[in-house]
């Protein structure tokens, strides 16, 4: 009798710590979780700060080519060119590659190359634009604007000068989409909480992205070997949930339009018909 108490004690003690085992592993599982949850909101954040931190160089290149776009109709520079090829094609998803490119600038035409062509012809301009965004060399760039003549001596000082800073912004757009791959990697891996950004930076991250089409599409002659995966993949991700949004706003916009034609309707024909019963004429009952 003593034995079979013991042993279902045991039973119960081992059942118990069974229990408490699984108790515990969920309430850990839980913490894990939360703190993973709460990592990725941090990440999230500490990239929109680092994202705020590339707008000089971003604000620099849409102000730079916008500026020299003006000097020629043959560039079809901007995002221009590729939101026409999507509407025009119906398209959901930009691959980015040659072919793509091929179709919206044609063959034989690298047009960054032609960018860079028409800012080397125009130094002055490309100087004035420069030092607006990048204060650190302001008093070398004066310097260079007052002896614009003497870059183009090989000897000279200004032609050092102005070589070190034509690679420095040579380096800019390719610099910047790198900072951008790695950020997208990020939220494609879910590394950082991809929502917290979405809400307040999609709309200026997809228009560089999509600005920086050709760029990364002339690169792209082949599907084995491509480059800036996760720009891409991050650009229709985020592109289509843009999308999904704006149609869901454009639905409820209808819908509350639909409701207050409906409501003006209703009070309409309660106001003819309120109108309608005060004209009526009473009959005199004859007796």
């Amino acid at each position: 009798m003593c034995w079979e108490i013991v042993s279902a004690i045991g039973s119960l003690l081992s059942g118990l710590g069974i229990i408490v085992a699984i108790v515990a592993y969920l309430l850990s599982k839980k913490k894990f979780e939360v703190d993973i949850d709460f990592k990725r909101k941090e990440n999230a954040i500490q990239i929109a700060e680092r994202y705020t931190s590339m707008i000089n160089s971003i604000t620099f290149i849409t102000v730079l080519y916008q500026e020299f776009r003006k000097k020629t109709a043959n560039i079809n520079f901007g995002t221009a060119p590729v939101r026409k090829y999507i509407e025009t094609h119906k398209v959901e998803q930009l691959l980015f590659n040659k072919k793509e490119y091929d179709q919206i600038y044609g063959k034989d035409k690298d047009i960054f190359s032609e960018i860079l062509d028409i800012v080397d012809k125009d130094k002055t301009l490309f100087l004035e634009i420069y030092t607006m965004f990048h204060d650190d060399d302001a008093a070398v760039i004066k310097k260079l604007t007052d002896n614009i003549a003497k870059i183009g001596d090989k000897t000279s000082e200004e032609y050092f000068e102005f070589s070190r800073i034509w690679s420095k912004f040579q380096c800019i757009p390719m610099d910047t989409l790198n900072e951008i791959e790695a950020i997208c990697m990020s939220f494609n891996c879910k590394i950082a909480d991809e929502m917290i950004v979405f809400k307040s930076l999609h709309q200026t991250l997809l228009d560089l992205i999509l600005l920086m089409f050709p760029v990364i599409a002339i690169r792209n002659k082949s599907s084995a070997r491509k480059y800036f995966t996760h720009t891409i993949e991050l650009y229709n991700r985020w592109n289509g949930m843009y999308k999904e949004n704006f149609r869901l706003e454009q639905s409820i916009e209808k819908e509350k339009e639909e409701q207050k034609k409906n409501i003006e309707k209703s009070a309409s024909e309660k106001a003819t018909k309120l109108e309608h019963e005060l004209t009526k004429t009473p009959k005199i009952k004859q007796k």
